[in-house]
């Protein structure tokens, strides 16, 4: 069985960011989405700490190109 995934825009603080950690506890593969990318990609060091299958990407859902 292939391990659940979950992407989460605005992950890199706040409610999102507690997510993120929750998920990451319980197996789930995470990918953690910001449309700002120094603030959206700051998490990156703390990844280990979130989980062995945690990511950060930059992600503006408003500007269609960064989507394609």
């Amino acid at each position: 069985m292939a391990e659940p995934c979950v992407l989460i825009t605005g992950g890199s603080a706040g409610l999102g960011r507690a997510l993120a950690g929750a998920l990451c506890a319980d197996g789930w593969r995470v990918i953690i989405a910001s449309r700002a990318p120094a603030r959206g990609l700051e998490p990156v060091g703390d990844l280990p700490a979130l989980g062995p299958h945690a990511q950060a990407w930059a992600l503006d859902l408003a500007d269609l190109a960064s989507v394609a």
